[in-house]
């Protein structure tokens, strides 16, 4: 299988982290990658990517990781990337791997009907979209006329929340509208990533978003301070330091508003959930509402779907 990566990468205060080295040596393994960043790089930057990358690019061009994977495309051309099985669009938006990733390449391939495949995917009005942090393509759809369509519109937006409207919604449904099967590694779920991160984890997905330990608000921050127990108690091998040397480079202390006694009453909250699961499930949020007694199903008002995207067999 022969596979070409598109990386699309940002930073704000001009350090590259390691942790970005670290996913892109683990994917050099996997295929052949791009890099492309939406700021300038330093050359000490560009030599350290260069002896991963097969080709690197960095400027501003404020497009987000959309415009970086257009610039790519349009740079390498149809006709290059036509040499290639598969396309991944990946960026760095998130900590990983936590694992080997060829298993889910494996499990993709063994798939008598997967198109395009993601880890995981949100609802836009009833259907089901793949999250762009990290989507796998075959030939036969990122040559496709609709695929090119999305990549040829992009353009500079106002903000973020533009960019998933105008092309990470349509690039999953006009290619499901043109008959393309879709695949995700986790099924569809209304919790929210950045408070229920270790579930997604628990259910297989091997990476850990950053806005987790960036966000603001006090709840994620909730639920990241311990995120190194967390990885050892589940034997996950993947090195601490690389999400501590990032906070440190970006002066973030996720522990800085929580005091030795709200850590001790968080670990107790834990505990009570993790009891409290195995005989009472409560789960109200936007598109799902579910209440489970001992395993039996009492309300259960999820969503139904116009298009539903199907799971991998991992």
């Amino acid at each position: 299988m022969k596979r070409i990566c598109l990386f699309a990468g940002f930073n704000n205060n001009g350090i590259l982290s390691d942790y970005v080295l670290f996913y892109l040596k683990n994917l050099a393994s996997l295929s052949e990658i791009h890099y492309c960043s939406d700021c300038e790089l330093s050359a000490n930057d560009y030599s350290r990517l260069s002896k991963i990358c097969k080709s690197v690019r960095g400027a501003k061009h404020g497009k987000y990781d959309f415009g970086s994977w257009q610039k790519l495309i349009t740079e390498l051309g149809y006709d290059y990337l036509s040499g290639f099985d598969e396309l991944v669009l990946a960026n760095d938006s998130v900590f990983g791997p936590l694992c080997d990733l060829a298993a889910y390449f494996e499990a993709a391939g063994k798939e008598k009907e997967c198109d395009f495949w993601g880890f995981t995917c949100h609802n836009h009005n009833k259907r089901q979209y793949l999250n762009s942090f990290f989507m796998v393509f075959k030939k036969n759809v990122f040559l496709d006329p609709a695929f090119k369509e999305v990549f040829s519109s992009v353009q500079k937006e106002k903000e973020y929340y533009d960019i998933v409207n105008k092309y990470e919604v349509p690039l999953t449904i006009k290619l499901q509208d043109k008959g393309f099967v879709t695949r995700t590694v986790i099924p569809f779920s209304a919790a929210d990533m950045r408070y229920e991160w270790k579930h997604y984890i628990c259910k297989g997905l091997p990476f850990i978003k950053i806005r987790n330990f960036t966000d603001n608000s006090s709840a994620p921050r909730d639920t990241v301070f311990d995120f190194e127990y967390f990885l050892k108690k589940n034997r996950i091998d993947y090195p601490a330091y690389l999400i501590n040397n990032y906070l440190k480079d970006r002066n973030i202390d996720i522990h800085s508003d929580l005091s030795l006694e709200k850590q001790r009453k968080l670990y107790g909250i834990y505990k009570f959930k993790k009891f409290k699961n195995r005989f009472l499930r409560i789960h109200f949020c936007k598109g799902e509402k579910i209440l489970k007694l001992f395993g039996i199903t009492i309300l259960d008002t999820t969503v139904q779907f116009k298009t539903k995207i199907q799971t991998l067999d991992i």
